[in-house]
């Protein structure tokens, strides 16, 4: 997890007990089981890939989450 993620969970990262093999499942498992994301708009990567819907996630590989970044 990354900045305002990081801080908001209090570390660095998080255990996902249940997930899913879509981005979208997982995102859901995330958002119910650690509810201080939901709302966030927060994107979802895996490995060096950005997922979304019913993008397929590999079983076992690893998660970041980053908040919405806005540019100027």
């Amino acid at each position: 997890m990354f900045a305002g993620l990081r801080e908001s969970a209090g570390s660095e990262s998080l255990e996902l007990v249940e997930s899913g093999s879509t981005a979208q499942a997982v995102r859901e498992s995330l958002e119910r089981e650690f509810p201080f994301l939901r709302g966030t708009g927060f994107a979802l990567w895996a490995g060096k890939e950005l997922v979304h819907g019913s993008m397929e996630i590999p079983e076992g590989a690893d998660l970041a989450l980053l908040p919405p970044v806005s540019g100027g």
